[in-house]
């Protein structure tokens, strides 16, 4: 096929201002992705768009601390924390339960 390009789970993309940390949380538009390694601001690098990946997420939806339960949609701030906000960017589904008002580091889905 001429015009296949790849199989969807990685792309390269611009380092946006301030650049990205490997492991990073990102949205690229309405897509949920994660910086495969670190990218500077303006540089290429590699994101992942499908798989799971342990990220850090808080019991919190955006106004009161709230249980995040497994297989709960999360939502991406500003600060690259995933929480139940739903005013945030949809970003995956978490795996593993946080307590309510806690952080964790937990299992998430992209794209979920």
């Amino acid at each position: 096929m001429k015009n296949y390009v790849n199989t969807g789970e990685s792309v390269t993309i611009t380092g946006p201002a301030g650049g990205l940390v490997s492991g990073q949380p990102l949205m690229i538009g309405v897509i949920p992705a994660v910086a495969s390694t670190d990218i500077a601001h303006n540089a290429l690098g590699a994101v992942r768009l499908k798989g799971v990946y342990r990220l850090s997420v808080k019991g919190h939806d955006g106004t009161d601390n709230a249980a995040v339960t497994a297989g709960a949609r999360v939502y991406l701030g500003a600060d690259s924390l995933l929480t139940l906000k739903t005013s945030d960017p949809a970003f995956g589904a978490v795996l593993q339960p946080v307590a309510s008002g806690a952080t964790a580091t937990v299992e998430v889905l992209l794209g979920a």
